[in-house]
C-alpha cells in the first residue's frame, strides 16, 4: 500500500461545542469544502485524523471526539453538492446470531489531554468504497470546550 502526504482540512482554529459539528474549511488551501465540509478521498483505503487539540483552561474533561462520514457519490460531484452520507461503522461481532451483526456509527474519542494543546491522531478509519468524507467533531467537555486546528488526514491508497 502507499502512503499519502497529510492533506489540509482546515487549518484555522475551530472552537468545538457540545454537540457534533461538521467541519468546513475557511481559506482557499483547505480541502474541506467551505459549504458541506467535503473532502475528496480519492483511491484511499484508509485515513487517519490528526489535528491541534488546545483543551479549555477550565476544563478536566474536555477530548475531541470525531465522527467521519463517507459518501460514494461520484467523483465529479461539486463539493458543496455532495450528499448520501453514512458514517464510517464498527461491526460488533458479538452480537452475531441469524446472520446478523449490529453496526454503529465509529466514533473515536481522543485520550484527555493535559491543559493546553497536544497534537491528536485517530486509528485507521476504513474509507473503502467512497469517493468522499466529510469530519464532525464535538468536545466531551460542552461547558467549557476546547478548539482544534491543522485538521489533515493523511493515509493509504
Amino acid at each position: 500500500m502507499a502512503k499519502i502526504n497529510p492533506i489540509t482540512l482546515r487549518a484555522a482554529s475551530l472552537t468545538l461545542t457540545g454537540s457534533l459539528a461538521t467541519v468546513v474549511g475557511t481559506a482557499s488551501a483547505d480541502n474541506a469544502n467551505d459549504t458541506s465540509g467535503a473532502a475528496s478521498v480519492g483511491s484511499l483505503a484508509s485515513l487517519r485524523l490528526v489535528c491541534t487539540y488546545a483543551r479549555h483552561a477550565s476544563s478536566t474533561t474536555g477530548r475531541p471526539i470525531f465522527e467521519v462520514d463517507l459518501s460514494m457519490d461520484a467523483p465529479n460531484t461539486a463539493a458543496a453538492s455532495v450528499s448520501n452520507w453514512m458514517p464510517a461503522t464498527l461491526l460488533d461481532s458479538s452480537t452475531f446470531s441469524s446472520g446478523r451483526i449490529d453496526a454503529y456509527a465509529m466514533q473515536v474519542s481522543l485520550a484527555p489531554s493535559v491543559t493546553g494543546s497536544t497534537t491528536r491522531g485517530t486509528p485507521p478509519i476504513d474509507v473503502t468504497g467512497a469517493w468522499w468524507i466529510r469530519v464532525r467533531v464535538y468536545d466531551e467537555d460542552g461547558t467549557s470546550p476546547g478548539a482544534i486546528s491543522a485538521l489533515a488526514f493523511g493515509g493509504e491508497t
